[in-house]
Order: C-alpha cells, then sequence, then structure tokens
C-alpha cells in the first residue's frame, strides 16, 4: 500500500490538546539507485625490511615508506607510509613487526583512510583478505575514484567492480490532507486542508488542535440564557475524519487514498501536564463520569443562575434523573428529582441549569433557607455521576457581579464577585488647532477635541473566598470569552488588565483584583 496512517487519537479527545496524525508513504524513493563499490589491493604492499637494530631485549625493524595519492570528487587526498610525521599528507602506520597480523594492520590502514577529512561520511569500510573494500553511503553518480604516484615497488592497485548509480525520489510528492467535518444530518464538509512534504523516511504529520476547536466553535459557544430552565445538548462537539490522498508527478495527479476512522473532538482542554492522559481517563473517576467544572465544591449566592455540564462515554442512556438534596438552615435534608431526561446519547453533552431559582428549589419550604445542595446523575438504579455541591452564601453583599465564563474543559460555568469595585472611564480622542481669522478672540477658543470615544472600565475585587474558589477565578481569566450579568441578561466583557493582583487575609483566604472593560465603545451616551 502506497500510503498508509501511522498514528491517530483517540475516539474522542480534546480539542485544544495536540491532535495528531501521522501519515506514511513508501513512494519517497522511485529508484533506490545503487553504492558506488571499489577495493585497494595491498597485496603488493609488505613488509620490506630496511634495516634492523639489534637489543639484548628484542629486534627492531625497520620497513621501506611507501605512498599514493586517492582522488575522490576531484579532491587529492595524499597518503604516507612512513616512519616520520609526513607534511601535507594523511599517514598510514607500519606493521609493528612481524608479530603483528597483515589483517590487523589492514584494520589500522582502513581506519587512516576513513579518518582523512571527511571520507568516513562517504564511505563505509571492511578488510576482505589483502583487499580493503569501500563501499558509498549514499548512492550518487557523480562519486568517481581514481590512484596515482603509488610507489613502484609497493604498488596499491585499485579496483571498481560497481558503479554509482543515483537514488531518484518521486518528483513532487505530497501527501493532500482534508478535515472533513459530518454534521447532525450527516451531511459531510471540507473545514481545511494541506499539502504536506513526507520526510525522506515518507512520514509526514500534522496536529489538527487548531482547526478541530474553530469547527467545535462554528455554531457559537453554548451561551445561555438567564432565565432559561431546559436541558440543552451542547453545539461544541463536532464529528470528522480525514482523508488523506498522495499525489506526486508532473503535473501533479492523485495516486491512491486513504480515510480515517470516525472521530469526536470536544471544544476544550487540559493542562500540559496531564495531556497524556486519554480524554477518558480525564473526566472518569471510579466508572462514574465526572461534571466538567473546574471544581467539585462550589459557593454560590441564591439567585445565582449556574449550570453543569455533562458528557457520556458510553452507551445511550434513558430516563436519567437528575438529583438534588439540599440541607436547610435547621440541617433538615430534603432530596428531589429536578429533571428528567428522556435520552442521553452516546458522546452527547448535556448542559443542565442547576442555580436555586433555575431548580424551583426554594418552592418546598420557602419558610426555611438552604444552606447548602447537592447535584448528580442517576439512571439504570445506580449514579452515573459524581456529586457536585454547592455551599449557598446568603450575606448581603453590596457589590456582587455575577459572571459567565467558558472554562478550560469547554464548559459554561458562572461565579461571583463580592469586593468593592470602582468605575473609571477611559477617554480616545484626536486633537486639532483651529486658525481664528481676524482679531484672535479667547471666547472663540483654538484647541478643539475630536473623534471622542468612551469605554467603560471597572476595577474589581473578588472579595475573599477559599483558595479552591480562587482557583476557578484563574480558569475565569483564561477563558476566551467572559459575560457579566446586567439587568437578567449577559454582556460580553474583557479582562483589561495586564497583570492580576492576588492578596491573603492570614487566615486562609484569598482575594483577586483584576479589571473589566466593555467589549463596547460610546461614541453617543447610552446607560448600559
Amino acid at each position: 500500500m502506497a500510503i498508509s496512517i501511522v498514528k491517530q487519537p483517540n475516539k474522542v479527545s480534546w480539542s485544544r490538546n495536540p491532535l495528531v496524525f501521522e501519515f506514511h508513504t513508501d513512494q519517497v524513493i522511485l529508484e533506490a539507485g545503487r553504492p558506488l563499490i571499489f577495493t585497494l589491493d595491498f597485496s603488493q604492499v609488505d613488509n620490506v625490511v630496511d634495516s634492523e637494530l639489534h637489543t639484548p631485549e628484542k629486534t627492531y625493524y625497520y620497513y621501506l615508506d611507501w605512498s599514493f595519492t586517492l582522488i575522490v570528487k576531484q579532491t587529492k587526498f595524499l597518503f604516507s607510509c612512513e616512519y616520520a610525521s609526513p607534511i601535507n599528507k594523511f599517514k598510514i602506520p607500519h606493521r609493528i613487526g612481524p608479530t603483528e597480523t597483515k589483517q590487523d594492520w589492514l584494520v589500522k590502514v582502513k581506519n587512516a583512510i576513513l579518518n582523512a577529512f571527511n571520507l568516513s561520511s562517504l564511505f563505509v569500510g571492511e578488510v576482505d583478505g589483502q583487499k580493503i573494500k569501500f563501499s558509498s553511503i549514499e548512492n550518487d553518480v557523480s562519486l568517481d575514484v581514481q590512484i596515482q604516484d603509488v610507489t613502484n615497488d609497493l604498488a596499491v592497485a585499485i579496483e571498481t567492480p560497481q558503479t554509482p548509480v543515483s537514488k531518484n525520489y518521486t518528483p513532487n510528492l505530497k501527501i493532500f490532507v482534508e478535515l472533513i467535518a459530518i454534521d447532525l444530518s450527516l451531511a459531510e464538509r471540507s473545514v481545511v486542508s494541506a499539502a504536506l512534504v513526507p520526510d525522506i523516511n515518507g512520514n509526514a504529520s500534522w496536529d489538527f488542535s487548531k482547526p478541530l476547536s474553530s469547527l467545535c466553535l462554528s455554531d457559537g459557544p453554548d451561551i445561555l440564557s438567564v432565565e432559561d430552565v431546559g436541558i440543552v445538548k451542547s453545539k461544541c462537539i463536532k464529528q470528522f475524519y480525514l482523508r488523506a490522498t498522495e499525489l506526486s508527478g508532473e503535473p501533479q495527479g492523485p495516486r491512491t487514498s486513504v480515510v480515517t476512522d470516525l472521530f469526536f473532538a470536544v471544544y476544550g482542554g487540559l493542562p500540559k501536564n496531564l495531556q497524556n492522559l486519554s480524554f477518558g481517563e480525564s473526566i472518569s473517576v471510579n466508572e462514574s463520569v465526572c461534571f466538567l467544572c473546574t471544581t467539585q465544591d462550589k459557593k454560590v449566592i441564591p439567585d445565582q443562575p449556574n449550570w453543569l455540564s455533562w458528557f457520556n462515554l458510553n452507551e445511550t442512556y434513558t430516563e436519567v434523573k437528575v438529583e438534588v438534596e439540599v440541607v436547610y438552615s435547621d440541617g433538615m435534608p430534603f432530596s428531589f428529582t429536578a429533571y428528567s431526561i428522556v435520552e442521553i446519547k452516546q458522546f452527547e453533552k448535556v448542559i443542565i441549569p442547576v442555580g436555586l431559582v433555575q431548580i424551583n428549589a426554594n418552592t418546598y419550604y420557602p419558610e426555611l433557607d438552604i444552606v447548602s445542595y447537592k447535584v448528580w446523575l442517576h439512571a439504570e438504579g445506580k449514579k452515573i455521576s459524581n456529586i457536585i455541591r454547592f455551599f449557598v452564601d446568603d450575606t448581603l453583599h453590596q457589590y456582587q457581579r455575577v459572571f459567565l465564563f467558558q472554562n478550560s474543559l469547554g464548559s459554561p460555568e458562572t461565579l461571583f464577585t463580592s469586593g468593592k469595585k470602582a468605575i473609571s472611564y477611559e477617554i480616545e480622542k484626536s486633537n486639532a488647532i483651529i486658525s481664528q481669522a481676524g482679531t484672535f478672540d479667547l471666547k472663540k477658543g483654538e484647541n478643539i477635541d475630536l473623534d471622542i470615544v468612551l469605554e467603560n472600565k471597572e476595577k474589581i475585587s473578588s472579595g475573599y473566598k477559599s483558595y479552591s474558589e480562587i482557583v476557578g477565578f484563574r480558569d475565569f481569566i483564561l477563558s476566551r470569552w467572559k459575560l457579566e450579568l446586567f439587568k437578567k441578561e449577559w454582556w460580553p466583557v474583557n479582562i483589561s488588565s495586564s497583570s492580576i493582583d492576588e492578596s491573603q487575609d492570614g487566615n486562609g483566604l484569598f482575594a483577586v483584583s483584576f479589571e473589566i472593560s466593555s467589549q463596547h465603545s460610546q461614541e453617543q451616551f447610552f446607560d448600559n
């Protein structure tokens, strides 16, 4: 098979974490070619004793010197076997007495030749009898080898049993990859494509996390109405597959294609230290699938709207109950079913309103105050989710604000602030100087303002909270979209602070301070 898929992610993945597909083609090399093979024959080069030196300990033999020149691609390499240090030559060692075998000596000769400049990057060598056989590392027709200036009595001979043939690569080879999205009606559309250039080994890869994150948000984020009390199916999950086609030739044309399995991308992602976890591992605990929120314990105010999101990893569930247990100020617990969901299909994400007002929790015993409540999902006689606990703060907060944001796991979540606020107005304008005709009149002035634009900004403190709540604020700060509740409607805001101040009260509580700005500017006044 010419093209194959060698790496792909799990069936379900976070869109904002690396989503790498790797492809392989075996068509990079059109013709393998063949290497240059030549041998240097040392059968005529042997120990010729020039003189001897006898001592009581041993006898020393001095052999005749010899040399030759090897020419590789027009570059000359001068080799000399001599006792002195050769000048402008590469040295080959003499044999060490009759005890050193010729085979052992030829190994030293081979190493000396390959260590000359860059020859070891061009050739590999091996001793074959009284010859040294060299083979080129690359199949390159431009490689040629000659020998000259050999010593007559000790001649090194060259043989070339195989001439080189260059390796030929497939011209204009690309792997054309398309990301195909499948909508709820099973219609398909191409989202993004790219022509990947395979490496020398035929491999090419692409991280699809950015186009898949854009695809997940193509229908907009899951922005919810304050008064919406119905179960919502998330729009931020997309089904997709990839089609890879091998292109080559002049003119370039398609050759073969393969398609991947079907996958699901869920908008959101994990921090870098947790990206080794699969999607299922990241949201499951003890056979239960967790709600997609930042913390399991949340502090809320009585009228704060809130939502919990849950992704179904398992087969389709029917008659799913959203169970609630409230605890009143007198310590009495009370349980009820807030919703009954007819069906949650596999790989669906549901968004459930769970604010006290949204689930009508105050209608059962209105004379009692609710101090806390728990929420979980129940189906087929068992809990299928973890339990989220809400602690109700009914203190009167003069400066309270409620924000809705998309958390790191791609789900809507709310939080409230209770610290002091300060409002400021940032003004942008341009200046001009007018010239008066005639006698200068101070009352007419000469400096005027043009193009005046006003932007509302608000400095906010979270109020002192537990450390886990402050961690949730960091997720809020990192969110790509943030909304502030104003007159029962969500208004988009930005964080305009370049830094966030975090403080401690000395009793284990923390607070953060930051500045927000509206996402619109004013050229004419309006009271929002």
